[in-house]
């Protein structure tokens, strides 16, 4: 198994079920970052699997996204579809 797929393991991806804690930490993470997103063009780096991404998008003039496991980025793709252009990319080095 490589390291992008042992993502899969330990992160949350949607659809899955979460607890009520992982619920308002994704929240507060969002609504904070939205803050900064208004009307801007925005790089998510990290997305996962992409759980705020549309609600980033409504804020943001364009998003695009990132993940450096490819299988936790298909789950965001599945969920997003086209809305976001999404890439796989380590964060150390972003094309």
């Amino acid at each position: 198994m490589t390291d992008a797929q042992q993502y899969l393991d330990i992160t949350e991806l949607a659809g899955e079920e979460i607890t009520q804690e992982q619920l308002e930490r994704l929240c507060h993470r969002y609504y904070w970052a939205g803050e900064y997103c208004d009307g801007r063009d925005v790089l998510e780096v990290a997305c996962g699997s992409g759980p705020g991404l549309r609600y980033l998008a409504a804020k943001a003039r364009s998003l695009k996204a990132g993940d450096y496991s490819p299988a936790v980025l298909a789950r965001a793709k599945a969920h997003i579809g086209d809305d976001v252009d999404l890439r796989v990319f380590d964060a150390q080095h972003m094309p």
